[in-house]
């Protein structure tokens, strides 16, 4: 089975999805941090990403791998672990622009349907995953949330991290970044009619991962 996860940035869909997947005792992808590894190294090793014969040699020696167990997410880039690294404030409001590119995109969607293949049962998050990846996913979900209320999840968010982020900057990253995701060119965010709604604005975590356990399994029985 495959549970396709959608939504806005900031709408806490990463870390209710890790805890569906754990709750559910499936594997758990967080697409987006693939993108996040490619930025970060773009960003380390200053590479010119306007230029596509640099991104396509860049991708052909670029090594991603998520794993995912007791809870735990940990992404490998080129053999170093990253996990903290991409959510860093500068890969946050960088990753948008190198989305966009169609070659890094393909990249990506590889990497997703390759492991997909490889897992009997996968809880899938990105903002594409439900309309491009996976169309025919047995679980759709959109997850979305207040602005104000993503800002504030940004701010607390980057300060586990160890960053620190004012309330106005955090709202105006995101509202750029959902600019950017609903209006590009290629793979836009968009909310599918058929996929579960569920704004978080007014639960814990533990209450919107116990709503979509419940969605899952009622579909699981079909």
């Amino acid at each position: 089975m495959i549970v396709a996860i959608d939504g806005t940035t900031g709408s806490g869909k990463s870390t209710i999805s890790k805890n569906l997947a754990q709750k559910l005792n499936f594997a758990y992808i967080r697409t987006g941090s693939f993108y996040r590894a490619i930025a970060l190294k773009i960003l380390t090793e200053n590479i010119d990403y306007s230029n596509i014969e640099t991104i396509n040699n860049m991708l052909t020696t670029t090594n991603i791998q998520n794993t995912f167990e007791n809870g735990h997410v940990k992404l490998l880039l080129d053999g170093n672990d990253v996990s903290k690294q991409i959510n860093s404030v500068e890969v946050s409001n960088f990753v948008s622009k190198i989305a966009q590119i169609p070659e890094i995109r393909a990249y990506v969607k590889n990497l997703q349907r390759a492991s997909a293949k490889s897992c009997k049962n996968i809880v899938m998050e990105g903002r594409d995953i439900g309309s491009v990846i996976f169309p025919e996913a047995e679980v759709k979900i959109f997850i979305d949330c207040d602005i104000d209320v993503r800002a504030l999840r940004r701010v607390y968010q980057y300060r586990k991290n160890d960053q620190i982020i004012s309330f106005e900057d955090a709202k105006n990253a995101i509202l750029q970044r959902d600019y950017d995701d609903i209006n590009r060119k290629v793979s836009p965010l968009i909310r599918l009619p058929e996929a579960f709604y569920l704004d978080t604005a007014n639960y814990t975590i533990d209450e919107c991962v116990e709503i979509l356990y419940k969605h899952t399994m009622s579909k699981n029985k079909k």
